[in-house]
């Protein structure tokens, strides 16, 4: 008998395909703006877990207890809050510096991680209820929390490789580099930004993606399932 390869669905090919290309272009930027060895070493570090990553989503993907009833719902709200913080990431960087700095830049980035965490905490919730079980909504959170820290994570790491003219001309980022180092060179600036963007990069995959949806999801999933069995001990009028 010949072993056979485990079923991968188009989430966990999706998956592993995204963070390859978020792994390829980290390694680009990693070349192009060298810097001292403890900010090189957490590029190095954020490669090998994105690598890392990529390769449990094949292997892991489709075996208990990832995959199930909630799984799927989870990538598309993933998808969409992925979206937000698509949204929130290019209204901080490439929207007039004048319109996106101070309160408008507070307001948003605040507004945009409030919706997204929601939506994440219903779509648990009420998969939750559905479906009577805590797993259920947990799986929401961590699907939905990965797939949208996997298009924030490249997104940021996107925003290094083509658009590192935006983070330079940010009069935040400038202010804060000249209390830093005043009179560093323009390189020497753009390298501190690239390794600032790749940690916001992966907080974005493993802190406000991960973590934060398997934390959304557990609340939602044992919110979701409390609710079910309220509502199913309810005595039924006649």
């Amino acid at each position: 008998m010949h072993a056979s390869w485990p079923r991968i669905d188009f989430v966990d090919r999706l998956s592993f395909f995204a963070l390859l290309l978020a792994a390829a272009i980290l390694a680009v930027v990693l070349l192009r703006y060298p810097s001292d060895p403890r900010h090189e070493r957490l590029g190095y570090i954020g490669l090998g877990l994105i690598c890392a990553s990529a390769m449990l989503s094949l292997l892991l993907g489709n075996k208990r207890p990832f995959a199930g009833e909630g799984k799927r719902i989870g990538a598309w709200i993933g998808f969409a809050t992925g979206i937000l913080w698509v949204i929130e990431i290019s209204f901080n960087n490439f929207v007039d510096p004048q319109i996106s700095t101070g309160r408008a830049r507070f307001f948003v980035d605040n507004s945009f991680w409030a919706a997204i965490a929601f939506t994440m905490l219903i779509a648990a919730l009420a998969t939750s209820a559905r479906n009577t079980t805590i797993v259920s909504g947990i799986r929401v959170g961590l699907w939905s929390g990965y797939i949208s820290g996997i298009i924030a994570c490249l997104m940021a790491l996107s925003l290094i490789l083509f658009g590192i003219r935006f983070l330079l001309r940010d009069p935040l980022n400038i202010a804060e580099y000249a209390a830093r180092a005043p009179g560093a060179s323009p390189a020497a600036m753009a390298s501190y930004f690239a390794y600032e963007t790749i940690a916001g990069a992966l907080g974005h995959l493993f802190v406000l993606g991960i973590v934060m949806g398997l934390l959304l999801g557990l609340i939602g999933g044992v919110l979701g399932a409390l609710f079910a069995r309220i509502r199913s001990a309810r005595p039924v009028t006649p």
